[in-house]
């Protein structure tokens, strides 16, 4: 008896303790909520994901002087693949119109230098999302489990894991029977393009593109995104303007306060003090 009642115990444990583990794996508000945690990959968005346009419109000097403050502080370019844009040591030269401060949309030149600048709370390591390109170079299409079409692999894009896996949202294909589904996108209702509202524990999201950091070997001038509209994940040209939705390794509430940086500091009339970083040698 006592043999079984250990059995029974043992097994009340393993159960207890796999729930325990499955509840884990979530999304756990940050820094009085303007940041949250991402358990399974160990990763943490900003709460609010249109920053850009944010920070640019409550700067004391206006978005302008804002542009050009983060032109500067990236010696004026960034370092991409080498193409037609960028010449062979693909570095492309910034200008105001990789900007645009009345929606929030950059190219992808201009999301990377927004990324490297910011400094939020303390913290100077903020980036664009990872997105692997599998299989061969470039977009391998599939209706579920590619690196390119609806219902991406997840395991290899921080995006498309966090729409689907993270916020359990849709693609307008189903992925076992390729069927059209009407609620889609991120507000679950195949939202048309370019409206934006709260998806808790998120504020000010776009039904759009985002991009990712990754870029497209095959063809240098296309950089990877995922659509929050569709659900779909695909190489755009980085000339287009999209969303940029931010992101840093490890939990804020865990990882080792960041020494201060020589850096400037600009007035937010919303978040008090906004930091860029110089941009590593």
């Amino acid at each position: 008896m006592r043999r079984q009642h250990l059995l029974v115990c043992s097994s009340l444990f393993a159960g207890s303790l796999l729930n325990s583990l499955v509840a884990q794996a979530e999304l756990v508000s940050r820094a009085n909520g303007s940041m949250v945690y991402d358990t399974d990959k160990n990763i943490t968005w900003t709460s609010n994901a249109n920053l850009f346009k944010t920070f640019a419109n409550s700067y004391s000097q206006g978005p302008g002087q804002f542009v050009q403050n983060l032109i500067s502080f990236n010696n004026g370019e960034i370092q991409g693949l080498p193409s037609v844009e960028t010449g062979v040591n693909g570095l492309y030269k910034l200008s105001v119109n990789d900007f645009d401060v009345t929606t929030g949309k950059l190219n992808w030149y201009g999301a990377m230098a927004w990324a490297h600048a910011f400094n939020f709370k303390g913290y100077s390591d903020w980036r664009l999302p990872t997105a692997i390109d599998l299989g061969k170079p470039g977009c391998d299409y599939a209706n579920s489990g590619s690196d390119c079409g609806p219902n991406p692999d997840t395991s290899h894009s921080e995006l498309a894991h966090l729409y689907y896996d993270e916020l359990s949202r849709k693609s307008n294909l189903n992925p076992f029977t390729f069927e059209y589904q009407s609620d889609f996108g991120i507000f679950g209702n195949g939202a048309e393009t370019d409206i934006s509202g709260d998806v808790a524990p998120f504020n000010n999201v776009h039904a759009f593109s985002y991009w990712t950091r990754g870029e497209n070997l095959f063809a240098p001038n296309l950089a990877w995104a995922l659509s929050t509209q569709f659900g779909y994940q695909e190489p755009i040209n980085k000339s287009a303007f999209l969303y940029a939705w931010l992101v840093r390794t490890v939990d804020v509430d865990v990882a080792t306060v960041p020494t201060p940086a020589s850096v400037w500091l600009f007035g937010s009339a919303m978040f008090g003090l906004l930091a860029f970083r110089k941009r590593a040698a």
